[in-house]
């Protein structure tokens, strides 16, 4: 890990900060962590230029109330602390594999009651040929 970008955030708060990266970075890890559990999902969105860093977890679904085909849902981009827990280590679900360079930010989907909440994002700089720098 050459470089990590952190948020931190109390409930109720939507101010944070945001990153420029001069240069390109592969995508590590991202954690989550809360002192307090949420009570329902915390749901956290990385943006890359604006643009989610996370797949899309929509699915597909009916059209209420008609025989129409399958439309697809709003994106769903979040990585999620669950209900209840105070830790998760693995939401690293990419899009992509690079990032940069550009501005990256943070967007919270819903904090849950969480509180005293961190948000990191692990990455490691892509040299000039494309390769992760050692």
């Amino acid at each position: 890990m050459e470089k990590s970008l952190t948020w931190h955030f109390h409930r109720g708060e939507r101010l944070f900060a945001s990153y420029y990266l001069a240069d390109e970075f592969e995508l590590v890890a991202v954690r989550i962590h809360a002192d307090g559990a949420p009570t329902s999902d915390l749901e956290v969105d990385i943006l890359d230029e604006g643009v989610s860093i996370f797949a899309d977890h929509s699915g597909m679904l009916p059209y209420p109330g008609t025989a129409a085909p399958f439309y697809r849902q709003t994106p769903n981009t979040w990585a999620t602390l669950l209900a209840g827990e105070t830790e998760e280590l693995d939401a690293e679900d990419f899009r992509k594999e690079d990032i940069g360079p550009g501005w990256v930010t943070l967007k919270i989907g819903s904090d849950g009651g969480a509180s005293n909440v961190t948000v990191q994002l692990d990455l490691e700089r892509v040299s000039d040929d494309g390769e992760v720098s050692e």
